[in-house]
This record gives C-alpha cells, sequence and structure tokens, in this order.
C-alpha cells in the first residue's frame, strides 16, 4: 500500500497484522500513527536505478549547463565560450570530480556504480566500516572528510535518532576548507530532508559554502 495514502488510517485499523509497503522509508507511517502491534516491511532494492539516473541527470545537466543552454536558444543567443572548459563556470570532465555520498544502501551502491561509470572519485560515508563489496574509492567515518572533498554530495540516509540533522548547524562549513580553486560542492538530497534544516541549508548557500 502507498504510505502516503494509507498512513492516517492505520490506528483505525483494528485487525491489521501486516502492512507491505511500497515505498523504501517507512516513517511517514511511524510518524503518523502510533499503532506499532503489527509487522511492516518496506520495498527495497526496487529504486536503485531510477534514483541513480535522477541523480545522473542533475549531474550532466549541472556540469553542461544545459538550462543555461536551453535559455540561451530560446533568447537566440550564441555564446559558445560560456560553454567551453576553459569558462570559470564551464563543464568540467566527470573523471576530475569526486561524488560523496552519504550512506550506501539499495539506492547508494547504484548510484556509486553510475558515478564510477563516469569515472568519478566516490567516496562514501558510513559511520561503522563494516565489511563491504562497494566498488568504491573510500568508505569512510568522517563527515568532515567528505564535505571536504567532494564535488558533488548527495543524501541517501534514512530519517533516524543518528541522521537527524547531521548536516545543522555550521557542519557543512567544512565545504568552505576545499581548495580556493574548486567551486563549492552541490548538494543533491534523494533521502530524508530531515538531514539537515531549512535555515542551515540557507545559510550554506548564502555563506557560498555551497553552489546553488
Amino acid at each position: 500500500c502507498d504510505p502516503g495514502i494509507v498512513a492516517h488510517m492505520v490506528d483505525d485499523a483494528a485487525e491489521l497484522r501486516w502492512m507491505q509497503s511500497t515505498w523504501a522509508g517507512v516513517n511517514t507511517i511511524f510518524s503518523s500513527s502510533c499503532k506499532r502491534d503489527y509487522t511492516l516491511t518496506r520495498l527495497g532494492g526496487c529504486f536503485g536505478g531510477q534514483m541513480a539516473e535522477y541523480v545522473l541527470g542533475y549531474l550532466i545537466m549541472l556540469e553542461r549547463r544545459l538550462l543555461n543552454a536551453k535559455s540561451d536558444q530560446e533568447s537566440k543567443e550564441w555564446m559558445p565560450g560560456t560553454y567551453k572548459p576553459t569558462d570559470p563556470l564551464g563543464p568540467r570532465p566527470f573523471n576530475t570530480l569526486t561524488l560523496g555520498l552519504l550512506g550506501c544502501g539499495d539506492i547508494g551502491s547504484k548510484i556509486a556504480e553510475a558515478g564510477k561509470g563516469l569515472g568519478m572519485r566516490v567516496v562514501v560515508f558510513r559511520k561503522t566500516l563494516q565489511r563491504t563489496n562497494l566498488s568504491v574509492d573510500l568508505v569512510t567515518p568522517s563527515i568532515e572528510l567528505l564535505l571536504e572533498t567532494s564535488d558533488y554530495i548527495v543524501n541517501i540516509l534514512p530519517s533516524t535518532p543518528q541522521t537527524r540533522g547531521l548536516l545543522s548547524g555550521d557542519v557543512l562549513r567544512k565545504c568552505a576548507t576545499r581548495d580556493a580553486s574548486r567551486r563549492p560542492p552541490v548538494f543533491i538530497n534523494v533521502g530524508r530532508g530531515d538531514v539537515v534544516d531549512e535555515v542551515s541549508l540557507v545559510k550554506a548557500l548564502n555563506a557560498e559554502w555551497l553552489s546553488s
């Protein structure tokens, strides 16, 4: 069932014993109901490919400045210089960029695979360094290291007491300690939004710790 549709009905379902969610996350159901005496299973291992394509699309759109190109096309302007690597905001080869992933489960592993396919260096943040067969360049428990070295930061983390507000406050200031010749990183969130509060995100954008 779709959690967005049934979440408010759970407390009234006296005979409920098992619910199969069609989402990967389950926090919508838990936050909308108090009932806990049933089994809830999520839909995992199904969305990795689609989410990887979504993230990949944004990476290519931003690096190749496709929205700018569309705007130039609509206004009948021809400015080829702005789309050359020699321009300060021009496209960068993907094999010179680092993709930082916050979390690397079913979805994150597919995003990592897609990044490696583009030749990117892939860094994964994990609190515990359990053995993994991920084909990435680095797995680290240091959020600071990931922020300092990544050109694109992708959040795939679930909403848990450990992840809520992980990037809030001045944590994103670490993005500003990178080499001054490099652009601030881009933050892409395909996980839960409460990893960072809105005030902290706006502050990071205004301070140019992150690229807008």
